[in-house]
């Protein structure tokens, strides 16, 4: 599970994340630098997501899991409100959480 700060409600809401959103999660300094969609940042071929995906692990949100669908979902708390690029600017912050079953 990955957490930008985007809440499993928007995940669920928006089948593509506008890039309005993007002041909201914890990508909006990488969006900006990178010029990607803050839709190709969080559930792209390139994202994160997709690279654990690709390396064997269950991943929300990415291109195959877009959104939680109730299961469950954090997304993200006080460190990576903390270290958020917008508070601390040069600084990417982003949570994830590995369950092991």
């Amino acid at each position: 599970m990955m957490g930008y700060l985007l809440s499993s409600a928007t995940l669920k809401d928006h089948t593509i994340l506008p890039d309005t959103l993007s002041h909201q999660s914890s990508l909006e300094q990488i969006h900006q630098d990178s010029g990607e969609s803050l839709e190709n940042l969080v559930r792209g071929p390139h994202s994160i997501g997709a690279f654990l995906q690709n390396a064997g692990y269950d991943t929300v949100p990415s291109p195959t899991n877009k959104d939680p669908t109730g299961g469950a979902y954090y997304s993200g708390g006080y460190n990576t409100r903390r270290l958020v690029c917008t508070t601390s600017p040069g600084i990417l912050s982003y949570h994830l959480s590995f369950l092991e079953f």
